[in-house]
């Protein structure tokens, strides 16, 4: 007589897959429900600037800063702005609620999309991709007070971190089923990381250039190629719009954080800045960081033919991203990293896959260390730190949300 039953076990995992889902997206709430108890929550004065550009394009259909004036390219995210101006519908008398709830937001959909790319993009057996969700959920755990304070400022970090979040996901399906379909979706997604967030276009732009480069001697080359020119197309078309209607192709803020406009005393104040926050960067993501690094490594180790494209491109991406605010970008109102925080779902994503192929590899090339009976017990151990995580995270934000009604 056996007890085992695989169905049952593989259905256990999945239930407490998604329960770790859960705990991973109450965790972020325990973080923010404490501000809000606390009193704590800081509206940044820049998403005021959002705020006013929603208001007049509410009130006269252009992205004006003073109402009589010409268009301003003041706001780096222009796809940003609907949501504000969609918050400010809902709250036209309030504009810090406004701001708040614009970037909540974008950061509930920032959880739902990473969900979403690690649920349908990662192969792996049940057991694993169990332990990747715990791992994320300690990478998250890590990160919670910087990610609760960018879901509550009111700018338009969280939303970087979606709309590259979605890039990703549409990147690996289009890299995996290569129809017209995927193909045109991936064309508009990274054509329009230009209005998304400018510096978002180092992912749009090398994510079809690796699938090129990487496929060159096969029949799908061209396939990749013709992605590659409409997403060049694309974001050419946005700097061409941009330039008639407001008279530069690029936002504002590039003219002043990179060609030294500021007074050498505001740069000699500033000029530690990107290399601390990036240290608070490195500290709230260490576990994806590690991840990344195992990456690279199982990478560079791969014969040419079973290089993933997509983990090339982000692998350059971010590190240039990294390397370009580090370096060249004079970070003022940088709080909580938020200038390095747009890089964060490739991160994790990476992160992830360093882990998946770590897990796979050890298994695959050490079989005999590894029988049924020891992955039971690490699938089992995996299980209860599972169990106790979501029960930590429930009576957390049990308690968290008495004490908000409480206050």
């Amino acid at each position: 007589m056996t007890y085992w039953n695989p169905k049952l076990y593989n259905l256990m995992l999945v239930a407490l897959r998604i329960l770790t889902w859960f705990a991973i997206g109450a965790t972020v709430a325990v973080a923010v429900l404490e501000r809000l108890s606390n009193a704590d929550v800081k509206i940044w004065d820049d998403a005021y600037m959002f705020i006013r550009y929603a208001d007049h394009i509410l009130s006269n259909g252009h992205v004006l800063w003073n109402i009589e004036a010409s268009p301003t390219y003041g706001s780096t995210s222009l796809l940003y702005l609907p949501i504000v101006s969609g918050m400010r519908l809902i709250f036209p008398d309030n504009p810090a609620l406004a701001a708040f709830f614009s970037s909540l937001t974008c950061g509930a959909a920032f959880l739902i999309t990473i969900a979403l790319l690690l649920e349908l993009t990662v192969k792996a057996s049940s057991a694993i991709k169990l332990a990747q969700t715990v791992f994320v959920f300690g990478g998250i755990l890590a990160s919670r007070t910087s990610l609760a304070i960018h879901f509550e400022s009111g700018m338009d970090t969280c939303f970087a971190m979606t709309y590259l979040g979605l890039v990703i996901l549409v990147a690996v399906i289009w890299a995996r089923s290569k129809t017209v379909f995927w193909a045109g979706t991936m064309v508009v997604l990274a054509g329009l990381t230009y209005y998304a967030r400018p510096d978002l276009t180092l992912y749009g732009l090398s994510i079809p250039l690796c699938m090129y480069w990487l496929n060159r001697r096969t029949s799908w080359a061209r396939h990749a190629f013709l992605v590659f020119l409409g997403t060049i197309g694309l974001i050419s078309i946005q700097m061409i719009g941009a330039w008639f209607y407001f008279g530069t192709p690029i936002p504002l803020s590039f003219y002043a954080k990179n060609m030294r406009l500021y007074s050498d005393t505001i740069h000699y104040f500033y000029q530690l800045t990107p290399f601390e926050q990036f240290n608070i960067y490195l500290s709230d993501s260490w576990v994806f960081f590690l991840g990344s690094i195992a990456t690279l490594l199982f990478t560079t180790h791969r014969r040419h033919q079973e290089i993933d494209p997509v983990i090339v491109a982000l692998l350059l991406s971010t590190t240039v991203f990294i390397a370009y605010y580090l370096f060249f970008v004079l970070q003022i109102m940088a709080y909580n990293a938020r200038y390095y925080y747009p890089t964060y779902p490739a991160l994790v994503f990476l992160g992830v896959m360093g882990l998946s192929k770590f897990a796979q590899t050890v298994v695959t090339r050490f079989p005999r260390y590894f029988p049924q009976s020891v992955r039971a017990v690490s699938a089992g151990m995996v299980i209860a730190v599972s169990l106790i995580i979501v029960g930590w995270s429930a009576i957390e934000v049990v308690s968290n949300a008495a004490q908000v009604r409480n206050t």
